[in-house]
């Protein structure tokens, strides 16, 4: 049987054409709430006390749209070292360790990079169910479709494992390097990370905590208190079908709207 695997352009690519039309009100609005956000929270004598209740909801949101079930209040309890009612509490809790990691590690001057995000990986499925190597790029064949579903009757399979490393080479140097808006990069990375599938499991969270991490790493925010989580999950088919509108017709545009709604809706919810 022969596989037909997607393999997206590389970030780098003059390949990708944005028509900026297409999303020039989202792009303002988004620009704008975030703003606000960030000015709210430099108005707050002690804005990190916004950051263990955002990133439980967040830790907790995430994980539910990978089929996690969890509360706020569970996570507290597991973290206090009680016995919350739902059993799956340690990955919402190795969600809220790799975002105070990953912001300690920012704020000591590390970029993102390979070692950053398989550092990462590892906090998130320490302890916990998964499949692969913690903190390793994947070497064998994954794919997404429902459960119990063969390669054949796969959504989508991602790149070739061997072609792995040279796709997060070319999005970890696009994140570094390339000049574009924050706020365009931040949805251009957070597709083609779910895009390339690096890992075996947990690249849907992985690739959530990828945005606050790059709007904290470019000074976009103060900390990283901005999730789309809550956004995508209230919204999943169309964040699903975006996605996939890439994956088929190479076009971002339709993609970075619906991204930088996101970004509108959960920055104005979070001031």
């Amino acid at each position: 049987m022969t596989i037909k695997h997607h393999n997206p352009k590389f970030l780098g690519s003059p390949k990708i054409a944005l028509d900026s039309n297409k999303f020039k009100r989202e792009l303002d609005e988004a620009t704008y709430a975030l703003g606000l956000l960030e000015g709210s929270q430099r108005k707050l004598q002690n804005p990190s006390l916004l950051i263990s209740p955002l990133s439980a909801k967040e830790a907790t949101v995430s994980s539910r749209i990978e089929g996690t079930i969890s509360t706020i209040s569970d996570v507290f309890l597991y973290e206090a070292g009680g016995k919350p009612e739902h059993t799956d509490s340690a990955q919402v809790s190795n969600y809220r360790k790799a975002i105070k990691y990953a912001m300690q590690e920012l704020q000591g001057g590390r970029e993102i990079s390979h070692s950053l995000i398989n550092s990462l990986h590892t906090i998130l499925l320490r302890g916990v169910r998964h499949k692969g190597s913690l903190g390793e790029y994947r070497k064998d064949l994954v794919y997404i479709g429902k459960l119990g579903d063969k390669v054949e009757k796969a959504s989508y399979i991602p790149p070739e494992f061997i072609l792995v490393r040279s796709y997060m080479d070319d999005l970890i140097k696009y994140i570094k390097e390339n000049p574009e808006i924050s706020l365009i990069k931040a949805g251009l990375a957070h597709y083609q990370f779910e895009a390339v599938h690096p890992f075996n499991d947990g690249n849907g969270r992985l690739g959530r905590l990828l945005v606050p991490l790059i709007f904290y790493a470019e000074k976009k925010l103060s900390s990283p208190i901005l999730y789309l989580s809550g956004f995508f999950d209230e919204n999943r088919d169309e964040y699903i079908d975006r996605l996939h509108e890439v994956d088929e017709t190479g076009e971002y545009d339709s993609w970075l709207a619906f991204f930088l709604r996101g970004v509108k809706t959960q920055a104005e919810a979070t001031q």
